[in-house]
């Protein structure tokens, strides 16, 4: 991360963060720029990155950035909190694997770069800073490509009976969102056989205890009952995470689909269309 300068620095690269630098006298409507406000609005964006909060980071930094114009005063702290920007958008893909995410970290790293070197120097130290970045954009081209090639085929797109073949078309046009309903689908599952493996565990343990068939038996029964207990946290955890998640997913796939008339001859009724 960058820490983003009140203006324009000394013509050096600066690799791993830009001390703030002293604000020279700006003339003109750079007179009128806020720059404690941008500086207000960075930091609080800090924390919310620092707090894991990636998309409130991402927030806060574009309001920083839009605030601070297009002069040469100003350029570096712009392209600060453009680099900024575009790591907390590669942090919140891993967050919820929403691919536009990595395009629009590659975007404001791809315009970093261009605009990095025409503020500084071609120095070794701005070329290595340079090649940095963009080994990191290459980085993100893999990741892209290996999450669109991620996305469901059609013949593998499960969805409820009701309005299953619509619903299922509106799985196919959206796969984040389908991505999201499989993955409540397979916490559900994940959490039901952990709740019935570690109710299992608990019963073995609690027959274990019994001192006067088992009396040498209470380690063993003390270590499967933690391992059965951990069994039914965990899947109780998943189900609780699973199955709203299911649910939304399904609920915004349905409200994607209309009921439309459907005639041929000799039949009238009603089907089921994707709404995209």
């Amino acid at each position: 991360m960058r820490r983003v300068a009140a203006a324009k620095a000394e013509p050096a690269p600066a690799p791993s963060g830009t001390a703030a630098a002293p604000v020279p006298a700006p003339s003109g409507d750079a007179a009128t720029v806020d720059m404690a406000e941008v500086k207000r609005i960075y930091d609080e964006g800090k924390a919310k990155y620092d707090t894991l909060d990636y998309k409130g980071a991402i927030e806060s930094w574009t309001r920083a950035y839009a605030l601070v114009p297009a002069q040469d005063d100003y350029r570096e702290a712009r392209n600060d909190l453009a680099y900024n920007i575009a790591t907390a958008q590669e942090k919140a893909y891993d967050i919820d694997h929403k691919v536009e995410h990595l395009r629009q970290a590659r975007g404001l790293l791809v315009s970093f770069v261009e605009e990095y070197k025409q503020l500084y120097e071609p120095t070794p130290e701005a070329k290595a800073e340079v090649a940095r970045v963009k080994e990191r954009i290459a980085a993100l081209d893999a990741r892209i490509a290996s999450a669109e090639q991620a996305a469901p085929p059609p013949a593998t797109v499960h969805a409820p009976k009701k309005g299953g073949a619509a619903i299922r078309e509106v799985f196919r046009k959206d796969p984040e969102l389908y991505r999201e309903y499989r993955s409540g689908r397979s916490m559900m599952i994940g959490g039901a056989v952990s709740l019935g493996i570690g109710a299992g565990m608990g019963l073995i343990a609690i027959a274990l205890a019994d001192r006067d068939q088992f009396p040498d038996a209470r380690p063993l029964a003390i270590s499967l009952g933690a391992i059965g207990l951990a069994g039914v946290v965990t899947g109780a955890v998943l189900l609780g995470f699973g199955v709203p998640k299911r649910k939304r997913a399904l609920r915004e796939a349905q409200s994607r689909v209309v009921v439309a008339p459907t005639f041929s001859r000799g039949f009238a009724g009603v089907g089921f269309v994707g709404r995209f």
